[in-house]
């Protein structure tokens, strides 16, 4: 009886473990340097769950998602590895079709500058490239016609 109890239990702690893993990846600040060459053209936007701003903003991310499939675009967000169920439940609630990474590593504050001299850590920042260059920087909450003429042109 005692054994089968024991198996019981293990069971569950197993069944509690693995129903609550993340299933983000996740990416080191030095891995994110490398995102903007991954495509012709990348669309990077770093957010978090808390952020106001970011979530009125994701529906402009789902459209240009939709309305630009060629376009590599990849949402990191910035909240704590802890926080990763909050992450997952975000992206399940707002039905986010590109892929969500979870950013962790010790070295943003050196990796944000590569990104844009400017960027100070506020969020939502969205950054665009082209053959790996920058040709479009959104520091605060994104605006859909800008970055719509920043991935059309030439």
């Amino acid at each position: 009886m005692k054994s089968s109890a024991s198996l019981a239990l293990l069971f569950c702690v197993l069944v509690f473990a693995c129903g609550s893993s993340s299933t983000l990846q996740r990416v080191q600040d030095s891995e994110i340097l490398a995102l903007p060459t991954q495509n012709h053209i990348v669309l990077l936007n770093f957010w978090a769950t808390w952020c106001k701003p970011c979530i009125e903003e994701t529906p402009i991310l789902i459209r240009l998602h939709e309305k630009f499939p060629d376009v590599k675009l990849i949402g990191i967000s910035l909240d704590a590895v802890e926080n990763a169920g909050a992450v997952e439940k975000f992206v399940r609630k707002y039905k986010i079709p590109y892929p969500v990474m979870m950013r962790s590593g010790s070295e943003f504050d050196e990796t944000m500058g590569k990104f844009d001299p400017k960027w100070t850590g506020g969020l939502p920042a969205t950054f665009l490239y082209k053959n790996g260059q920058r040709i479009y920087s959104s520091l605060g909450l994104l605006h859909e016609a800008e970055i719509t003429e920043a991935i059309e042109r030439d």
